[in-house]
């Protein structure tokens, strides 16, 4: 993957929260310092860490079902959360 940036802790700490969760509940290595994401994210991926910040303030259970939950479960969620559910679909499958 060439076009890409980085999302860390401190620049995007909510996406990377999900991002390490996501990487765990799969068996993945979590305890990054960082994640590529294709360059095509860049534009709306502060709408998207604010999305999941806000989810983490004020409905830790829904975020942590976006994240991990089984699809059936996200359903009522990703109405509202489309560009976050997409994001986190594409970093479970690698960005393939």
């Amino acid at each position: 993957m060439t076009d890409v940036f980085l999302v860390t802790k401190n620049n995007y700490p909510a996406i990377f929260k999900a991002f390490e969760l996501i990487s765990h509940d799969c068996g993945r290595q979590a305890g990054h310092i960082n994640y590529a994401v294709p360059l095509s994210w860049q534009s709306v991926i502060g709408e998207i860490d604010r999305d999941l910040a806000n989810l983490l303030q004020n409905a830790k259970s829904d975020f942590e079902c976006i994240c991990i939950g089984e699809e059936s479960e996200k359903d009522k969620i990703i109405k509202y959360y489309r560009l976050v559910d997409k994001l986190l679909q594409e970093f479970f499958e690698e960005f393939n």
